[in-house]
């Protein structure tokens, strides 16, 4: 067995750990999006939502980390390594392994964007989680956009992958890779892969693992209850969304962005994809007086008629210090 067949022979093994029913498009959760009034009227104007490279964001670890524990967790696997070495295969499997970290490296880690939202319970969070309000919506000056998943089309060709985050201690997620290739061994085993399979186990396992790496945090972050779209740049062959790549000029140089056009993409999402369908609420942050919500509601008024009737300001009793 080799090839694609190996491939997806490997991938109910190696993605064995993940529970459908807790992923989109299974689950459909309401997903909130905390930031500056700033960003929402930059969103509201120009219907666009910006995804920003992992390798910019808050916890420093993200991707970087993933992927290089990955690497060093497999060269030194003793399990991994005599498997490979009844058929004589270890060093190109190795070799095949780096070669697929390379490859990301220099062709699409540039190019892979992420947007974070928290998980929003429409009861408990009424008022959206003060935590968030903190942290990323202006310390209670921003807001937070409600996207209803249920009006997100689930297409198996989008570059796209709406999920939840996986929290752990450093110790857990070592725990986890050397898990993974645990299984990854017993699969080799049990599938009888000689040397010729050595490359696409290797690029069946750096799928996993990049994935991990992009949708895991450490258990520090937990309270956020945070759920990820990632953009994967392999995953877009057709380059539907390339014309969108950009760019950020803030205080502390310049980053990439993909600034995600909220309208029909023809093989990406459904027909009726828009800002006015997807936007459940915009709740404004609690420390907004008066005059700054009848602000904001002209705004929209103004820009996005249709999301008017959907602004709510929070009520929880927050001034910063």
């Amino acid at each position: 067995m080799h090839g694609t067949e190996l491939y997806n022979a490997l991938v109910p093994a190696l993605w064995g750990d993940v529970d459908e029913n807790k992923h989109f498009p299974v689950e459909q959760p309401l997903l909130a999006h905390y930031t500056s009034v700033a960003n929402l009227v930059n969103i509201v104007k120009g219907t666009e939502l910006w995804f920003s490279n992992p390798l910019n964001m808050n916890d420093y670890e993200e991707m970087r980390y993933g992927l290089s524990e990955g690497m060093r967790a497999a060269e030194s696997h003793a399990l991994l390594r005599v498997t490979c070495e009844e058929h004589g295969y270890y060093a190109e499997f190795i070799e095949s392994l780096s070669a697929c970290y390379r490859r990301f490296e220099s062709e699409h880690a540039f190019d892979t964007y992420v947007v974070c939202f928290s998980k929003h319970d429409e009861a408990k969070d009424v008022d959206g989680r003060l935590s968030m309000w903190r942290g990323y919506g202006g310390n209670g000056s921003g807001a937070a956009i409600v996207i209803d998943t249920k009006k997100i089309n689930a297409n198996e060709q989008s570059p796209f992958i709406i999920a939840p985050v996986d929290y752990g201690t450093a110790e857990e997620r070592r725990a986890w890779i050397g898990e993974r290739l645990d299984v990854l061994a017993a699969e080799l085993k049990r599938q009888q892969v000689r040397k010729d399979g050595a490359p696409m186990a290797a690029a069946a396992f750096f799928e996993r693992l990049k994935q991990f790496a992009l949708f895991s945090k450490h258990r520090g972050f937990e309270e956020e209850k945070e759920w990820r779209v990632v953009y994967f740049r392999d995953r877009d062959s057709a380059g539907r969304l390339t014309a969108m790549f950009g760019y950020h000029i803030g205080a502390d140089g310049v980053h990439p962005k993909l600034k995600l056009k909220l309208a029909p993409i023809d093989g990406v999402t459904g027909d009726d994809f828009g800002l006015d369908n997807i936007v459940h609420q915009i709740i404004l942050g609690p420390t907004h007086t008066g005059v700054s919500r009848l602000a904001a509601l002209r705004m929209l008024q103004l820009e996005r008629p249709a999301l008017a009737s959907r602004l709510r300001a929070s009520s929880t009793p927050f001034r910063p210090s």
